[in-house]
């Protein structure tokens, strides 16, 4: 891999941000960044697993982190952001929480998995956070404000059982695709 992808910090610096911010002026990321938002979107309509109304197993965290990964964290918002957005139109009942969980999720991976080639601490540091943060804590909140899943008790309780089960299963499948997929990208891409 080229020299710019061996870091030994944990997060990425000022210097990424900025970067990652060209990544947007760039044709080829913005193309592939396109094409990831709309592989999350289909991804979330055919590719997940409806439990209950606020269980479901979900595809579209492959796209996101790999469009935080491949352009840092302010594409892997957008990405993350603008496949919810597009989802909407297929949605009844739109609810913004959870664009920002998605905008938060790119960011995430995109901190952690930017321009690193060490990658196993790093994305399981990242899939944590996104798990108790994001698919715990604030759709759980998200939940609680939309007024579904039951008495609080047992929707906090759905939560914290999805976020066990899913968590580790979603880890296994964002590695094995990023180390999949990132050296075709960088080789016949990039």
């Amino acid at each position: 891999m080229p020299d710019t992808f061996q870091r030994r910090d944990l997060v990425i610096t000022i210097a990424d941000m900025k970067l990652s911010f060209k990544e947007l002026r760039n044709l080829k990321s913005l193309t592939a960044a396109g094409y990831l938002a709309a592989l999350a979107v289909v991804c979330n309509a055919f590719i997940s697993f409806k439990i209950s109304p606020t269980l479901q197993i979900d595809t579209l965290i492959i796209p996101i982190a790999l469009a935080g990964m491949l352009f840092g964290p302010i594409v892997g918002g957008l990405v993350g952001a603008a496949s919810d957005i597009i989802g909407l139109f297929s949605t009844e009942n739109p609810f913004f929480g959870f664009t920002f969980n998605y905008f938060l999720m790119g960011i995430i991976f995109g901190f952690f998995l930017y321009k690193q080639e060490k990658i196993m601490l790093r994305l399981l540091i990242a899939q944590l956070l996104v798990s108790v943060l994001i698919t715990f804590a604030l759709t759980g909140l998200w939940f609680s404000i939309m007024g579904i899943g039951g008495p609080p008790h047992i929707m906090w309780t759905n939560r914290a059982i999805k976020t066990a089960v899913v968590s580790p299963l979603e880890f296994v499948a964002l590695f094995a695709v990023i180390r999949t997929i990132v050296p075709i990208y960088n080789k016949h891409i990039k």
